[in-house]
């Protein structure tokens, strides 16, 4: 099914949700006997032959798992299935980076490799200089980091959390006071209305 749909993205979390509503797929003895004794009915009455479900189900699966052909990753897909591949939660890298992006949240994300991701610091940018704004509750928190004391000592670097924006100051600009507004430019994303959906048949 994976396959079919075109595989994973680059935005994919990680985790795979199997939606089994009750009774969908048809499985469910509707009866045992036929209802009426009059035989002309007997003679026009359908069976349809399933099983009783307790009720609907999700399955996680991981996607590491099924990369690695462990077969309960691999489950059979019923018809009425809903398939859902969790996307990761975003993390914002902004500011003197070669190459400002949104990154996606699937493992331990340090704030060194965050910006390794994006290019790492530009000319103009300052390691030395680096904020994080964070959510927190209805607030923001602000966290200063040096990028150059994070290289000599690993163990200080900071992990990083979903929706983080990491702004690398750059030289001639003030320091960012505020949380930056970040507009996305995928138009899938902005689109909310429309879900991404493919039913197969």
């Amino acid at each position: 099914m994976i396959v079919v749909s075109g595989g994973f993205t680059d935005k994919v979390s990680g985790e795979i949700q199997i939606f089994r509503p009750q009774n969908l797929n048809c499985l469910a003895k509707i009866t045992e006997k036929p209802q009426s004794s009059d035989e002309t009915a007997l003679s026009q009455e359908k069976y349809v032959p399933a099983r009783q479900d307790n009720g609907s189900q999700y399955i996680n699966i991981k996607i590491s798992d099924l990369l690695k052909g462990k077969v309960e990753a691999n489950p059979q897909i019923l018809s009425g299935d809903i398939i859902t591949v969790l996307e990761a939660q975003p993390i914002y890298i902004i500011g003197g980076v070669a190459n400002p992006k949104q990154i996606s949240t699937r493992s331990q994300m340090t704030l060194s490799r965050a910006i390794a991701i994006a290019g790492g610091v530009t000319k103009d940018g300052d390691g030395k200089k680096i904020t994080i704004f964070r959510r927190a509750g209805s607030e923001t928190k602000i966290i200063e980091a040096d990028l150059e004391k994070l290289k000599i000592d690993q163990t200080a670097d900071i992990i990083l959390q979903a929706f983080d924006i990491v702004e690398v100051a750059q030289t001639g600009r003030n320091k960012t006071k505020f949380p930056p507004v970040i507009k996305i430019a995928d138009t899938a994303e902005k689109n909310s209305a429309n879900l991404p959906l493919r039913i197969i048949d």
